[in-house]
């Protein structure tokens, strides 16, 4: 059994917030504490391209020359999944979709048709400053790619790999001029989601701003009630 509660069969959630706001790690914590399915829109196109299937080759076509996977294409993409999973009878966390707004109805279209809700949207708020900090103090392992923080994740011994005595690097997308563009780019792509869902029962802001325990008390403050069949008490 869950640690949060009973199995969440035919419950659908989902995750959402800016590069750096800790969504991957909230993720892990989600699926291992509450058992939902985690369906990664990253990971289910990455998977798609490795097994050369027809929406695959399309969807690697378009990324190698730097261009959106159009809205049909990541539709049915991750729909397709996503029925399987609750045919079989888990629980799902959904990460990195919807995005759009035409994601988001073409989504609530499907569930309606299976009788099944979409039952919270977890939405990591934190400030671009906040997010800035976050990111510029992470570095990487140039040999085996472990992930540390200068403030909250040390190495034991500076610039080197607790692992593998690698050297530790900046990605060149943490630099602050990257995150800056980035932040740009998310906020565009995503203010008409927010202001689209946030009129919805189902949708809740997260404070991210603290540390991953902080943040996923008041995930569970969410999740907790939902699948017992009560209102969030956050």
């Amino acid at each position: 059994m869950p640690e949060g509660g009973p199995v969440p069969q035919r419950m659908v959630i989902g995750i959402l917030g800016p590069p750096g706001c800790g969504k991957g790690t909230q993720s892990e914590r989600i699926q291992r504490t509450f058992h939902f399915a985690h369906l990664s829109s990253g990971g289910i196109l990455r998977d798609e391209i490795r097994q050369q299937t027809p929406l695959g080759r399309l969807a690697g076509e378009l990324m190698s020359h730097g261009n959106l996977v159009p809205d049909p294409v990541i539709n049915e993409v991750m729909v397709r999944r996503l029925k399987s999973t609750i045919d079989h009878g888990d629980g799902v966390l959904l990460d990195g979709y919807p995005r759009t707004v035409p994601q988001l109805r073409h989504l609530i279209g499907k569930l309606e048709a299976w009788a099944v809700p979409l039952n919270a949207m977890l939405y990591l708020q934190i400030d671009d400053d906040s997010l800035v900090e976050r990111l510029t103090g992470r570095r990487i392992c140039g040999t085996c790619g472990a992930v540390y923080h200068l403030l909250d994740l040390p190495p034991t011994v500076p610039n080197r790999c607790d692992k593998c005595n690698g050297e530790l690097i900046i990605r060149p997308d943490d630099a602050v001029d990257a995150i800056r563009e980035r932040m740009r780019v998310y906020h565009n792509e995503t203010e008409p989601i927010l202001a689209e869902m946030q009129k919805e029962h189902y949708f809740y802001r997260i404070p991210a701003e603290g540390n991953p325990e902080t943040v996923f008390h008041h995930i569970r403050q969410v999740l907790e009630p939902l699948m017992h069949g009560s209102p969030s008490t956050l």
